[in-house]
């Protein structure tokens, strides 16, 4: 596996998920432009600076403000779910409903998911959709350390 140069991302943390996974496997495993991450994007003003999302998924306490014809929906973490133990009931509950949501039939993409910082709580939802959609896991670990 290539190393990544990232001296080129913001400082938002956006990424283009599809994007850097196919870089890291030198191949196209899976299409770009449709799942997206990033940090807060509360200053943003022209969405192409975020991929141009259909839908906005925010995992933080503070609502994002309101974006004509994108859909927003908020599942802000609570204070007893650690996204690193998956043998915590309500950390699975609140990854699950997440992946619900997005595997409603009417659910757009792209998809823009985000947090404070687009790591912590991001990456867990990112790491859980690639694996679902058969990234590798080595993969999965490459792209959750960017």
């Amino acid at each position: 596996m290539r190393q990544m140069d990232i001296s080129a991302m913001d400082d938002d943390n956006f990424r283009d998920v599809g994007e850097y996974v196919n870089f890291i496997v030198e191949n196209n495993l899976i299409k770009e432009g449709l799942l997206l991450r990033s940090g807060k994007i509360d200053f943003v003003e022209d969405l192409k600076k975020v991929g141009c999302p259909k839908s906005i998924i925010n995992l933080r306490k503070q609502k994002d403000k309101k974006i004509e014809g994108v859909n927003q929906y908020d599942f802000p973490k609570a204070d007893e779910v650690d996204v690193y133990e998956w043998q915590n009931k309500k950390t699975r509950l609140w990854a699950g409903k997440i992946l619900k949501t997005i595997n409603q039939e009417s659910f757009k993409l792209p998809l823009l998911i985000h947090c404070a910082f687009g790591k912590d709580r991001t990456g867990v939802i990112i790491a859980s959709i690639l694996s679902i959609l058969k990234v590798p896991e080595s993969v999965i670990l490459e792209e959750y350390k960017l």
